[in-house]
């Protein structure tokens, strides 16, 4: 399995990032300020497009706070 590790920019809370990621019911891990994901070979192409979209729109929250 490959690991995906985004940083979030400097003007966004990973904290609260991570949090509302999680909220989501998306299982991911908080490693030094940065967004770690594990995908497998079991998750289908629509659960990596639901993860990347809830990504998208948590920092677009963040960013509009």
């Amino acid at each position: 399995a490959g690991i995906v590790t985004v940083k979030p920019a400097e003007t966004l809370d990973a904290q609260a990032v991570f949090k509302e990621i999680s909220d989501r019911n998306i299982i991911i891990s908080l490693r030094e300020g940065m967004l770690r994901f594990s995908p497998h070979f079991y998750h289908s192409p629509e659960d990596i497009s639901f993860t990347v979209d809830a990504v998208r729109e948590c920092f677009s929250e963040q960013l509009a706070r």
